[in-house]
Order: C-alpha cells, then structure tokens, then sequence
C-alpha cells in the first residue's frame, strides 16, 4: 500500500504546470526496509579532527571490525583529546543499538567513558541515549531507550581521555520508521495541534508521526513552530515562503 501511495505521488508530481495553475511537488525523505540492519554502513561519517588520513571518520563505517590501526588501518583517530565522532543516517530511523568496536593492544584503554547522543537534526538538539562508564573492552552494545528515533549518532567521552579513537561503529535499526512527502499546499483546516521551538520540518514531521491522529503538518520557519492535521494534503497553491507542509505516511 505504501508503495502504491508514493508512486501515485510520483505521478502526480510530474504534472507541474506554472502560472495560475496549482502544483504539488514531491520529495521521499525515507523509505522501508525489512528486518534489522546496520544503517550506519558507509553512511557519511564526521569528526571533529583527523590525526593522519588512515584515521579519517568514515573507518569506523567501512564494516571492518578487526581493530587493527596500524595494519589494516580501519580504525578513526582524533588528534586532539575533546574530540566527538558523529554519523549521519540519511534519514530518521527506528534505533535499538549503538555497538562500538575498541582498538586491539596496549592503547585500547584510551577508549573509556564513552557517550552516545541521538538527534533528528544536525544542529541538535542531542539526547544522552547511552553512558559507558570505564574502560571498553573489545566492543560494546548501547541498548537505546525504547522507541529511540535518530537521524545523528554523535560518540564522544565525559570526561575526555586522551585521543578518541574507534574501529567502527555499528547502528542497528530493526525499521525505517515512516515516510514523508513535502507539498505546495494551503492548508485550510484547523490543526489538530501547535507545537512551538520546533527547529525543522524534520523534527515537524517526527511530531506527526508519534500521534496516531495526525495525517500532515505544517512548518512555519519564521516562528518555529509544528502544525499536525487529521486531514491528508491536497493539491493547492503555493504554501508560504516560510512554511513547509509534509504529508506523513507511517510505516508499521
């Protein structure tokens, strides 16, 4: 059914026309997958500094699991001691682990007091999911608080001990979430509910989502705040400069 809704958007959204003529545009921001999986793999990875390009970011991505910086170089290392490691997911999952692998030797213990922040945007705001207090042995699993949704896994350390170093990182999804198609529509009907110091359609989008009533929303970028709907969006004009309507389509 979700598959048949997104490609009749599809259809519609060919049918663009300018002028006086209304339009509907369309953009897919997520789509579903079976079973679990690691969605973190060879997603665009970032830290806050590189100390030798084998130690770049994205090695704690690239599925290899050995440990080994120094032969098989397929370990992250930051040169200075405060440093965060954060992967991008490329769109809003369900997450129930963080799993981090440790560098194998005498050097491992570098890795301790290990914290996993979550969040829906890049800019934040972050949540403190999971705190591993002490030295990391070989690796570790982050069992995330129930019903966890992120985007952004950022891995830092409180306090920070020397460099941050990882040889990979795993983020376990057992499903994408839902779907969102962003239109050119007036909304006419009266919202279902406001939610204010919402920073992004995104996280507008997330809103609807957990309430089972809600079918789409409104951005307004100007004064931040989220709109939910029970009505579905409809073709119409050209919403406001500084507003964003989604139409959700959630995924069991």
């Amino acid at each position: 059914m979700l598959r048949k809704t997104l490609n009749e958007l599809l259809r519609i959204s060919k049918m663009t026309s300018f002028g006086h003529v209304n339009f509907l545009w369309l953009f897919v921001s997520s789509i579903q997958y079976a079973g679990a999986r690691n969605v973190a793999l060879g997603k665009p990875a970032y830290q806050t500094d590189t100390f030798s390009q084998d130690t770049t970011a994205d090695k704690a991505v690239d599925g290899n699991t050995s440990g080994n910086l120094l032969y098989d170089k397929s370990c992250t290392h930051t040169l200075s001691s405060d440093a965060t490691w954060s992967v991008d997911l490329g769109a809003i999952y369900q997450v129930s682990t963080v799993t981090i692998y440790n560098r194998n030797g005498d050097t491992s213990v570098r890795l301790r007091n290990v914290e996993v922040f979550i969040g829906l945007d890049k800019d934040g705001p972050y949540s403190l999911a999971g705190f591993h207090e002490g030295v990391v042995g070989a690796s570790y699993t982050f069992t995330m608080p129930p019903n966890s949704q992120a985007r952004y896994v950022n891995i830092t350390r409180n306090p920070p001990y020397q460099r941050l170093t990882l040889c990979e990182v795993e983020v376990e999804s057992p499903s994408s979430k839902f779907a969102t198609s962003s239109m050119a529509k007036i909304q006419n009907s009266t919202p279902l509910a406001t939610i204010s110091n919402v920073r992004s359609p995104i996280g507008c989008a997330y809103a609807c989502h957990m309430d089972l009533k809600c079918l789409s929303t409104n951005f307004n970028a100007a004064t931040l705040t989220c709109d939910l709907f029970e009505t579905p969006l409809e073709i119409g004009d050209a919403s406001p400069a500084s507003s964003e309507y989604t139409a959700i389509s959630c995924v069991p």
